[in-house]
């Protein structure tokens, strides 16, 4: 009888040797958040936050940005609470249902996960002895199944997909902006998770069919990353050389760090001064 090291070597080998057409797809994840020059020079920490799904089923990706008040004191805790609560409730809501997923049942997930970051929320409030709106951040959720796509989204950020597999195949107006930036109800402003009205402010999203690329960003690259005089269209010159660099990537520790030197380069701090938080994601 085989012990698990060796079961482990043999499963390993086997996938070495198995032709990538019949390789089962996995999801490969880059992110990065960087501090923005304006925080740099008030001395303010950054407040954005990204978090994937651990042990999601297999050819499913689940994550999530978040983008804490730059006014809020606690705010960088509460875009880190909120990303990883959500994840997680995801990750084990998902694993509760049969697959296929259907629309009805996505948007229950996504719903229980927003819920759940938010309940978080206030139990740090409460075991800090602190007012909620001192955690106030945005949160986008994203569930990506082979037969579906879905994501949930409180404030400002955006998510865009794109259906082609491979990233070197990408042409203009091949991405989709999936998941929108929202605006607050004064100009310059936005809607949090911990706002009373939050619930109100949750915007669903859910549409047959998967998705091979995504990318998840905060308010900071919104300048660059979309086209605001076509309303909020990707640009395509901004995510093709990325995920045609991210698919390339091997070592994931090595790939946040160059992606994190990217985000705090001239050629992007020149455009945004805002914290920055990027996830990229392909199906490979």
């Amino acid at each position: 009888m085989m012990d698990a090291a060796n079961l482990t070597a043999a499963s390993r080998e086997r996938e070495a040797n198995t032709p990538e057409r019949s390789r089962p797809q996995r999801w490969r994840v880059v992110r990065a958040s960087v501090q923005g020059t304006s925080h740099s020079r008030t001395g303010q920490p950054c407040q954005d936050s990204s978090s994937v799904g651990e042990d999601a089923p297999d050819r499913m990706l689940v994550a999530a940005v978040a983008d804490g008040a730059g006014s809020a004191e606690l705010s960088a805790a509460g875009s880190r609470i909120a990303a990883c609560a959500a994840t997680q409730r995801a990750v084990r809501l998902l694993r509760l249902h049969v697959q296929p997923y259907y629309e009805g049942v996505l948007e229950e997930i996504l719903k229980g996960a927003v819920r759940h970051a938010r309940k978080e929320l206030e139990g740090e409030a409460r075991r800090q002895n602190k007012p909620l709106r001192e955690f106030a951040t945005t949160l986008i959720v994203a569930i990506c199944a082979p037969e579906i796509t879905g994501a949930a989204q409180i404030g400002d950020g955006a998510m865009v997909t794109a259906d082609k597999r491979m990233p070197q195949d990408a042409e203009d107006g091949d991405y989709t902006l999936f998941s929108a930036p929202q605006r607050g109800e004064y100009a310059n402003t936005t809607n949090f998770i911990t706002s009373s009205g939050w619930q109100d402010s949750l915007h669903m999203r859910t549409r047959r069919g998967g998705v091979s690329r995504l990318a998840m960003f905060t308010d900071g690259i919104q300048a660059i990353a979309l086209n605001a005089a076509s309303d909020n269209a990707p640009h395509a010159p901004f995510f093709d050389p990325l995920f045609r660099w991210a698919d390339k990537q091997e070592d994931a520790g090595v790939a946040s760090s160059s992606l994190a030197a990217f985000l705090s380069s001239p050629r992007v701090t020149a455009r945004a001064d805002d914290d920055l938080t990027l996830l990229l994601a392909l199906l490979r």
